[in-house]
């Protein structure tokens, strides 16, 4: 493998949260998520800091408030697990500790607390097949007993739509495929990078950020963040 010093990205950020925490993208990523819902604006969303004491030296995942509610958007993982639902459970003590601080809110009063919605998704680059849709932690760590705590993610599978969730997806996917074929090498990444602006998947971004996106990636491969190749 190579060696991760070589490659170290001075922002120390993925290449999934340098793109979907872009102002412009949020929206984007909303919108995504709820279709059904009304355009929102940059100025109705906030991203929050990103505070993950289990990172492996960069920032990953996303977390937002959109107007009234609170998302996390757990970048792909490349294997089926359950344990993002930890991360996400203290991504959620963050992020409220967050609120009730800037909205000066005090949790002594006694009518219930007006605290934004959460969502919760984790993304999967793979076939579906009888895979759940959610996880819980619940059920995952606790073996459904009745435990008083819970926190539940829905899984976002590739589909055909032209979203800006699926098109990252793709190219993660694409990034796999080429790994596979080329082991994790800037010729890999450079592959999937060429690969994914000839079919117009991130072509905005990859087009601005090329140079960019490929670091980060090959920061992200050398650090073992895609499936192992069997090499």
């Amino acid at each position: 493998m190579a060696d991760t010093k070589e490659y170290e990205y001075s922002t120390k950020n993925s290449m999934f949260r340098d793109l979907f925490s872009e102002p412009a993208c949020l929206p984007n990523v909303y919108k995504a998520l709820h279709p059904e819902d009304a355009p929102i604006t940059e100025e109705d969303c906030t991203l929050v800091p990103l505070e993950d004491p289990f990172s492996v030296g960069i920032n990953e995942d996303l977390i937002f408030f959109a107007k009234d509610k609170l998302i996390i958007l757990m970048e792909p993982q490349p294997v089926w697990s359950a344990n993002v639902l930890v991360r996400a459970f203290i991504y959620l003590q963050n992020a409220y500790e967050t609120y009730l601080y800037d909205t000066d809110t005090f949790t002594c009063d006694t009518d219930p607390l007006k605290i934004p919605f959460p969502e919760i998704y984790v993304m999967y680059p793979g076939e579906k097949g009888n895979l759940p849709d959610e996880l819980s932690l619940k059920d995952s760590f606790f073996k459904g007993e009745n435990c008083k705590l819970n926190v539940t993610a829905q899984i976002l599978y590739a589909d055909k739509s032209d979203t800006v969730i699926n098109q990252y997806i793709t190219f993660f996917m694409t990034v796999t495929e080429q790994a596979k074929k080329h082991d994790k090498t800037k010729e890999a990444v450079s592959n999937a990078i060429r690969i994914c602006r000839e079919k117009g998947v991130l072509g905005e971004y990859l087009g601005r950020k090329e140079q960019q996106a490929e670091e980060m990636v090959l920061y992200g491969l050398c650090l073992d963040r895609t499936p192992d190749t069997g090499k």
